[in-house]
């Protein structure tokens, strides 16, 4: 049945080849010749073609596993295979001693990735610990859309200690309708109804059954098919402890069904803990794109790929965004992502020069827009220890294709403690494009402290939306609880992204932690007293918003307090600190231009401002008008005239339509006069 040709399988039959089947070219199956094999160097011997090991003719393979740390890792040469086809593996096979070893049969997309090497997806027959004589066996599987060969590859597992011997190894691949007559019952009618339920392969939705391998199975099975998934109303899915997860390839429907994720108590029984949940991926194969070196700001490259893609580069050459303070690091590899056009024009201007690559990474971007709608998912926090570091965990849902909605998503946390280790975003955007969050509602996660790696405390809390290195990705309607509850971490954070937009939201904080560029917008939406924090290039645009933040743009000081490029405010109200009695600034951030953070550093070239009320009434005695920044560089004792990294400060500030609660006017900072202020009249 569908369900075992595309999940996990351990089937031991002895019948003869399918009647009709297409054999195909398989020179290594008869082990005759044992470079048509791979031994990888951690198999340490374990796999030998030898005389003894023979089925029929001269050679055979025989695995000797006798270390319970390691297991035996043996695989065939590729052959060619066609996507969406079923394919049969017949080998011979005995077990001498021991127990613990499978023949896997996997597919692999045009870069050589193997497509189904996670659980449930993969594709198993185990030796039963009895076979001590030769014994025949089939192991099926269908081609995923990506699929373009399949190898054969023997594994014993690694505490497994085991003898065996196999030989004669032949695929087949079946016809159409060879492999419908291995589909039961409830499959055909999943094929005849043209939607897939979880129910179809065994979710219970009772809340308490773990239905996450048939969640797996179901997409699993759907994406084979191109068929939608849709999640029974009134069920509630326990999604458990296993380490799968399910790859969402198909629109998705999850409506008002719910979804508990348990981790409260149970971190020893969370087989890992970092491991999403869904994947939202693309069946479309990885592509090969030859870039010659290119530089900032390049909109155009002479690759010409066959079809629109997403293109990711990395370079070893250089590091950027070297983090200063309490949690100081050594900066991250060069990076960039933008899309590339059939014709080499690039969407996302190139952000950095780039010498050579360690690293290129193109995925095409799909034509059509995947939506997966609804749900309300319920996590039950962990309460793992974390005093020292940070320890992320996944447990999440995870966006990696292009061009894809998520409309609708409800996510509450529960039984937060006093202890508790950091998610990594519930909800997340990661390498692709075009991708759009609609009217979801987050939860604001509790505080926590933990040691950082300057051995100071430091902050530690949950973004329950996160993206990274994304190249257009929006925000529409988006809500979240408790926005200006400072017990509360801020409820995004994002990474290497290009092009983000906020509409119509209410949520506690947008933070850009390594870098956005191109244009930042927010746009008729409220933040929250955690801010709306910036570090990168390009144009900031905010209007028809309201701000809580201390600031009403916060520039990362422990990035350097860059941005380079515009500043557009319009139409938009700030109540500084959520109305706390204090003397605002209006660009938070700060150097003093003695670290290196791999880049210069630049206060924004221009700041317009057209229609702003600030809500500055509640200020100290001495107050005389907030201020646009803090001073660029102040002089400080031990610190020379000249820094080594200076600061560029803003140029140029127009300011029309400013209302103050105070009656007071904005200024520079005290002693501070490199910058142009322009007040012009007020007016449309």
């Amino acid at each position: 049945m569908m369900r075992w040709i595309v999940g996990c399988l351990s089937l031991f039959v002895s019948l003869g080849v399918a009647h009709g089947a297409t054999e195909l070219a398989f020179a290594a199956g008869d082990c005759e010749d044992p470079t048509g094999w791979t031994v990888a160097p951690e198999d340490e011997g374990m796999s030998r073609f030898v005389p003894e090991a023979a089925h029929q003719g001269k050679l055979g393979l025989r695995v000797v596993d006798e270390n319970d740390k390691v297991g035996s890792d043996c695989r065939s040469a590729a052959i060619p295979v066609t996507a969406g086809k079923t394919y049969e593996l017949r080998f011979w096979g005995r077990n001498l001693t021991g127990s613990g070893i499978g023949v896997y049969l996997c597919f692999h997309d045009a870069t050589g990735r193997t497509l189904n090497d996670q659980r449930p997806s993969q594709i198993i027959s185990s030796l039963p610990p009895e076979q001590a004589e030769w014994g025949e066996f089939k192991v099926y599987g269908v081609a995923p859309a990506a699929a373009s060969t399949l190898s054969v590859w023997i594994h014993s597992y690694m505490a497994s200690r085991v003898t065996a011997e196999y030989d004669d190894f032949r695929v087949s691949e079946l016809s159409e309708a060879e492999a419908t007559e291995l589909l039961d019952e409830t499959t055909r009618e999943a094929l005849a109804r043209g939607i897939v339920t979880y129910e179809d392969f065994g979710a219970v939705g009772d809340g308490v059954a773990d239905d996450l391998e048939a969640i797996c199975r179901a997409h699993e099975f759907a994406n084979l098919h191109g068929l939608p998934v849709r999640a029974k109303g009134g069920s509630t899915y326990h999604l458990g402890v296993k380490a799968l997860t399910a790859k969402v390839a198909t629109s998705t429907d999850w409506g008002t069904a719910r979804f508990t994720v348990d981790d409260s108590g149970v971190v020893a029984a969370v087989e890992n803990h970092r491991q999403p949940l869904f994947v939202v991926d693309s069946l479309l194969s990885a592509m090969t794109v030859e870039l010659e070196p290119v530089k900032r700001d390049q909109t155009q490259v002479a690759a010409r790929p066959e079809r629109d893609c997403y293109v990711q580069v990395q370079s070893d050459a250089r590091r950027v965004f070297i983090r200063r303070g309490a949690n100081q690091n050594h900066g991250s590899i060069l990076r960039d992502c933008f899309i590339l056009r059939k014709d080499g024009s690039v969407e996302g201007p190139v952000d950095w020069d780039f010498e050579s690559y360690t690293r290129v990474t193109a995925r095409p971007i799909e034509e059509d827009t995947l939506v997966v709608k609804g749900g309300v998912f319920t996590t039950y926090a962990n309460r793992m220890l974390s005093d020292k570091g940070y320890h992320y965990w996944g447990r999440n849902i995870v966006v990696r294709r292009s061009n894809t909605v998520v409309d609708g998503l409800t996510h509450y946390v529960v039984g937060e403690t006093s202890i508790g280790a950091p998610y990594s975003g519930f909800l997340t955007a990661s390498d692709c494009a075009n991708v759009t969050f609609r009217d979801c509602f987050a939860t604001g996660h509790k505080t926590y402290v933990t040691i950082g790696s300057a051995s100071r405390p430091v902050s530690m809390g949950t973004y329950d939306y996160a993206a990274n290195s994304v190249v257009n990705f929006r925000m529409e309607g988006c809500r979240m609880n408790l926005i200006n509850d400072r017990t509360r971490w801020g409820v995004i954070g994002t990474n290497f992204c290009k092009n983000i937009v906020l509409e119509d939201c209410v949520l506690s904080r947008m933070d850009s932690h390594q870098g956005v560029s191109g244009e930042y917008t927010i746009r008729r939406t409220t933040l929250g007293t955690a801010g709306f924090n910036a570090i990168g290039r390009g144009v900031i645009t905010v209007e028809d918003s309201t701000l809580y933040g201390s600031s009403f743009v916060s520039l990362r000081g422990d990035y350097g307090s860059t941005w380079e490029g515009k500043m557009i405010i319009r139409n938009s109200r700030w109540i500084p600190g959520n109305g706390a009695r204090l003397s605002p600034v209006l660009i938070g951030g700060g150097n003093d231009g003695m670290h290196d953070f791999g880049y210069p550093c630049f206060m924004p070239e221009e700041i317009s401002i057209d229609g702003l009320v600030v809500d500055d009434g509640n200020h100290p005695d001495d107050y005389q008008g907030f201020r646009f920044f803090s001073h660029p560089q102040p002089p400080q004792e031990k610190l020379p005239e000249q820094r080594p990294f200076p600061y560029q400060p803003v140029r140029k500030i127009t300011v029309r339509n400013l209302q103050t609660a105070s009656g007071k006017l904005p200024r520079l900072p005290d002693g501070y006069t490199a910058t142009s202020v322009e007040f012009l009249p007020d007016g449309k």
